[in-house]
């Protein structure tokens, strides 16, 4: 993975991370742009509502202030997909892969969601007890 901090031409700061399988996560403030190794491309953009709140408390995205961050949720749950598909090898998340074309989940990508899940969590917990 290379990561590169950019100011586009229209002055808007953003953050690209180029994965080994052709993958990019762009970063902007508050949403991110994810584009596939085949061109296609998506947004994801935080949720407002109860059960996406709830998602992130219980990963541990609560601020030092008590405030849920669900832009961090948000931020972090994608590159994680790409990541561990870099990991495994794979030109692209299949989670990922699915998701421009609003296909069900099968057992792979709900294989590969438990494990996104799994990682925030534990991310968190090492930064809440202070090992990362």
């Amino acid at each position: 993975m290379r990561i590169g901090a950019h100011i586009g031409t229209n002055k808007v700061e953003y953050t690209m991370y180029v994965f080994d399988g052709g993958t990019r996560i762009v970063e902007f403030d508050g949403w991110l742009e994810i584009q596939l190794p085949d061109g296609r491309r998506f947004s994801a953009i935080p949720e407002d509502n109860p059960e996406y709140r709830a998602r992130a408390v219980s990963l541990g995205y609560v601020k030092p202030n008590g405030e849920v961050d669900t832009w961090g949720m948000c931020r972090d749950h994608d590159r994680i997909h790409a990541r561990i598909a870099e990991l495994f090898g794979l030109s692209c998340s299949p989670a990922l892969d699915r998701s421009p074309s609003n296909l069900p989940p099968n057992e792979v990508t709900d294989a590969e969601e438990q494990l996104v899940i799994a990682w925030q969590r534990y991310a968190n917990v090492l930064k809440r007890e202070g090992i990362i």
